[in-house]
């Protein structure tokens, strides 16, 4: 019987967005788990790493300078992209700072649980800050919204609701190592929602977002992200988008200016 497992795995062409997420690397990560009665309310300032939300379990609001407060489901996943200050609470009357009255646990080197004792209803969230190990996206982070919902943007991805209830159910019932697979699952979401934004962002014509859907220009700028330090020539990059030097030059001046 031949032994499959020596043999080469054929090469699979990504177009340039999967190579631009191929290289989304989290570090200096903190996730935590927080299960807070209410009436809780806690504040969460400016910072430049990403900050999501997961509920799994309401109530739960948030509020934005930019869109007031928003009622949060169960099962609803929230990106802050650029970090920008915001606030969650358990209604949007609850005033103060409940992080000083809260227990917080340490689980492992970078995820903990955040406790907040009480009588009302409880609800249960998964938060966590995120730093980029590389730049290749930053180009797209400056460019999505400050705020972005999943329920909004990824209506049609038939991934994103079974990993959202596989989510909701791990948050729902802790047992071991539940902190570790919801930061998982966390990463993979995140990463997910960024390319539904992408998908649903419109049929632009020129700038980056063009540019990385355009299947000649994209695999050229998913290559300079990939290696920035390279000595990038206009001759290596028309070959990788497989154009003529002048049909490349053509078109990378129209897409990107």
């Amino acid at each position: 019987m031949s032994d499959y497992s020596s043999r080469p795995l054929p090469h699979v062409p990504m177009d340039a967005l999967s190579e631009v997420l191929q290289d989304f690397r989290l570090s200096g990560v903190n996730y935590g788990r927080c299960e807070l009665r209410h009436p809780w309310s806690i504040a969460f300032p400016q910072q430049r790493l990403l900050r999501f939300h997961f509920v799994g379990q309401g109530p739960c609001w948030i509020y934005t300078e930019a869109e007031g407060w928003q009622e949060l489901r169960d099962g609803d996943l929230v990106l802050l992209p650029q970090g920008i200050a915001h606030r969650l609470a358990s209604a949007p009357d609850v005033v103060g700072d409940s992080l000083e009255s809260c227990q917080v646990t340490k689980l492992g080197s970078n995820i903990c649980e955040v406790v907040r004792e009480g009588t009302g209803a409880t609800s249960t969230l998964f938060c966590g800050s995120m730093a980029l190990g590389v730049c290749a996206l930053d180009p797209l982070i400056t460019l999505m919204p400050p705020i972005i919902k999943g329920c909004d943007v990824a209506g049609n991805d038939p991934v994103m609701r079974p990993l959202l209830a596989a989510m909701t159910s791990e948050a729902a019932q802790p047992q071991m190592g539940s902190a570790t697979i919801l930061s998982r699952m966390a990463d993979l979401l995140t990463a997910r929602l960024i390319r539904c934004w992408v998908n649903c962002t419109g049929a632009s014509t020129t700038g980056w977002l063009a540019a990385i859907r355009d299947p000649h220009i994209g695999r050229a700028l998913a290559a300079m992200h990939r290696d920035p330090g390279h000595n990038w020539t206009l001759e290596s990059l028309a070959a990788l988008a497989g154009q003529s030097r002048s049909i490349f030059a053509e078109r990378f001046s129209a897409v990107l200016g």
